[in-house]
C-alpha cells in the first residue's frame, strides 16, 4: 500500500496481508492524513509495474519495517540474510559499537526503523537504511539517519534522501541528522537546508568489554 502526495510522489509504503489488514491500514492513514474516500484509488502490483516508465528513473521502492512485519517469519526468512549482509558491512564501520542483532532488536522494539531499497522488477535488495526519532529535552525532534549502505548507491540514494525528507516532514520533525563517513556529504552538500556541523573524534583504549 502506497501513500502518495498530490504530485504522485510516494511518501510511505506498507505491506498488508489480506482484505482486513488493508482496510485497517486504509482507515488508519485516512484518519491520520484526513483522506476522503474519493481520494483513494486501487491498483495491483502487476498493473503498477506495467504503468511505470522504466526509462525515467531507477525502478526502486523504499519501505520500512515495523514490529508487525518482523513478526512475519516468512518475510524475515526471505529478507533476513540479504539484509544482514548489508548490516554487517555497516556495523563493521561502527568500530565495535553495534552488531546486526542489536539493530534488529531495536527495530523489533520500535526504537529504530529499517528501510529496505529493492529493485521492483527483480526484487533484489540494493541497500538498506536505519533511522530513529530523537527527541531532545528542548523539544526538538530529529530523524536520525544511522546507517546507509548498499550497492550502486548512485542509482538510488538521492531518491531515498527525498523519501527521508518527506518522512521527516510527515512526522513533524525539525530536521534530519546523522553521523557517517565523509563520502556521504557528497550526496547532500548541494541540497537545500543540509549543513555540516561537526567532525566525529575517537580515542581508542584497549580494554575488554562485557556485552550489555
Amino acid at each position: 500500500m502506497y501513500l502518495k502526495d498530490n504530485n504522485d510522489n510516494s511518501l510511505e509504503c506498507y505491506d498488508v496481508y489480506g482484505e482486513d489488514d488493508r482496510l485497517r491500514k486504509e482507515e488508519e492513514l485516512s484518519e491520520k492524513h484526513n483522506i476522503g474516500d474519493e481520494e483513494i484509488s486501487y491498483i495491483s502490483l502487476e498493473k503498477f509495474k506495467e504503468e511505470e516508465d522504466p526509462t525515467d528513473k531507477p525502478l526502486f521502492l523504499v519501505f520500512y519495517l515495523s514490529r508487525d512485519l518482523f513478526a512475519n517469519s516468512e518475510l524475515v526468512a526471505s529478507y533476513g540474510e540479504n539484509v544482514k549482509k548489508y548490516l554487517d558491512r555497516s556495523c563493521k564501520r561502527s568500530n565495535g559499537r553495534l552488531t546486526p542483532d542489536d539493530i534488529f532488536y531495536d527495530c523489533l522494539n520500535n526504537v529504530k526503523s529499517l528501510w529496505i531499497v529493492y529493485d521492483k522488477e527483480s526484487f533484489d535488495i540494493k541497500g538498506i537504511m536505519v533511522t530513529e526519532f530523537i527527541n531532545y529535552p528542548t523539544g526538538k525532534k530529529m530523524l536520525s539517519l544511522e546507517h546507509v549502505t548498499g550497492n550502486k548507491m548512485e542509482e538510488w540514494v538521492e531518491m531515498c534522501i527525498d523519501a527521508l525528507e518527506d518522512y521527516a516532514v510527515l512526522n513533524k520533525c525539525n530536521g534530519i541528522e546523522g553521523i557517517g563517513r565523509a563520502g556521504f556529504w557528497h550526496w547532500v552538500k548541494d541540497r537545500d537546508n543540509w549543513n555540516k556541523l561537526a567532525i566525529f573524534y575517537e580515542y581508542t583504549i584497549e580494554v575488554e568489554n562485557e556485552k550489555i
